[in-house]
Formats: C-alpha cells, structure tokens, sequence
C-alpha cells in the first residue's frame, strides 16, 4: 500500500485504491464483468450510490464497502 492508498471492498475482498479514483478504475481494481453494476454501500437510512463505470470521480472513503450487483435482474417468464 502506498501512503496516499486506502483500504476499501469491494464484494467482501480486501482492497486499496488512492481516495480520488474514478468509477472505472474501481470497475477494474474490483474486476467487475461486463455484466454487473459496482455500488457504494451507504450507512443508515440512505440509498447505496450507483457508480457509474466511467472517467467521473470518486471520492473513496477509508474502508468503504463496494458490492456488485447483476444489471439486469429477471424476475421470471411468469
């Protein structure tokens, strides 16, 4: 870990990324497929942040949780 980088996870592995990242960046260090959306749990009564996998900054907290969810979920043909 270099001095600037923070520990974060992202689906419950053990990560470090620097505190000003972009979404892709994440997307990459977390290897999240083509298929999955990355976000960013959100403590209390708030909704989790979608982050967007592209050039937009991310401002990463010490020990920030990450999870992957599918893109697409179906609920089923019926």
């Amino acid at each position: 870990m270099t001095q600037n980088e923070v520990p974060i996870k992202v689906d419950k592995t053990n990560l470090k990324t620097l505190p000003k990242t972009t979404g892709a960046a994440l997307y990459l260090l977390g290897n999240v497929g083509a298929d999955y959306d990355l976000w960013l749990e959100v403590p209390g009564p708030a909704e989790d942040q979608f982050v967007i996998n592209d050039g937009s900054e991310v401002d990463v907290k010490p020990g920030s949780h990450f999870y992957t969810a599918k893109k697409k979920l179906n609920p089923g043909n019926g």
